[in-house]
């Protein structure tokens, strides 16, 4: 399983394309910002916010990954 179907599974999403529409609770911030370590490494993180955004990130770290996927989500549920 790929990075972007495991998280489509862990929000709850029926469909991969629904990861661009929904609005995430303050209980799938707190799934995203606990996803393990491992298997899935920096470069599964950096795809799926370009998946999300269309933008090519670079991080450091998971923990600053993860804390830009929460980011990308938020502003999706604000439009």
């Amino acid at each position: 399983m790929d990075f972007l179907d495991y998280l489509t599974e862990q929000l709850g999403c029926a469909y991969l394309s629904d990861l661009h529409y929904i609005a995430i609770t303050p209980e799938q911030v707190e799934t995203i910002l606990a996803l393990p370590d491992e298997p899935f490494g920096l470069e599964d993180y950096q795809m799926a916010i370009d998946y999300l955004t269309g933008r090519c990130p670079v991080f450091s770290t998971k923990d600053e990954a993860r804390r830009a996927l929460v980011q990308a989500f938020l502003r999706h549920g604000q439009r």
